[in-house]
């Protein structure tokens, strides 16, 4: 799991034991409850997908994990605050796949936050097989960091390269298995989903991408 998920789960309220009746208003207590399934190009997501509350802006107000203790493995429930702060304002609701937030705010499913109530809100998500180099490679994009990052693309039978800064850069796609070759400008973790690389500074090394296509620095 990346860092951002770690800081959004951080965050989060703890799950209840049980799910509420959908629709219906709670009779005490001082929570709204978010709470659904989670399908990922059709399928049911996995254990463990996290699930965002989200203001317009994209601010996470809530968050949660799927799959919890008396869940099926792609229903979540957030629970959260009811308060007078939130009320009447559209929230989203969107799932963290590959380190991205799907839908796009203006597009996940939305609710219009009252307080003390549950709201059932399935979310469907399309697993990318491809995201933009900046959004799958963030921060490995800043010069002070990065010297020159190449992959091999087997449909062209070419080289790919990317130099931050540099006009005109050819590698500007991540896609799923495939094979980083990353020359640091110093000594760096890089986090592929749960695979941790060591990679010495100007030492051209190999990171292997698979289905997860967000890397992180550690």
């Amino acid at each position: 799991m990346g860092r951002r998920a770690i800081r959004l789960l951080a965050a989060a309220s703890l799950l209840a034991a049980a799910l509420l009746v959908p629709g219906r208003a709670l009779a005490q207590g001082g929570i709204t409850v978010v709470t659904g399934l989670v399908t990922s190009n059709g399928q049911p997501a996995p254990s463990g997908t996290v699930v965002l509350v989200t203001l317009p802006t994209g601010v996470a107000v809530g968050v949660a994990l799927t799959g919890q203790t008396g869940f099926a493995a792609n229903q979540y429930r957030i629970d959260l605050p009811a308060t007078t702060g939130l009320d009447g304002q559209l929230l989203r609701v969107q799932a963290l796949i590959n380190g991205a937030a799907q839908p796009v705010v203006a597009t996940a499913p939305a609710i219009t936050f009252a307080s003390n109530r549950v709201f059932t809100i399935n979310v469907n998500v399309a697993d990318p097989t491809e995201l933009p180099l900046f959004t799958a490679l963030n921060p490995l994009t800043s010069p002070e960091i990065t010297e020159i990052i190449t992959t091999f693309d087997y449909f062209s039978g070419t080289y790919l390269s990317y130099v931050p800064g540099l006009p005109g850069n050819t590698f500007t796609t991540v896609k799923r298995n495939t094979v980083l070759i990353m020359t640091l400008k110093r000594d760096a973790l890089i986090v592929v989903g749960g695979p941790v690389y060591a990679v010495r500074a100007g030492v051209p090394t190999p990171i292997p991408i698979g289905t997860v296509l967000t890397v992180f620095l550690q």
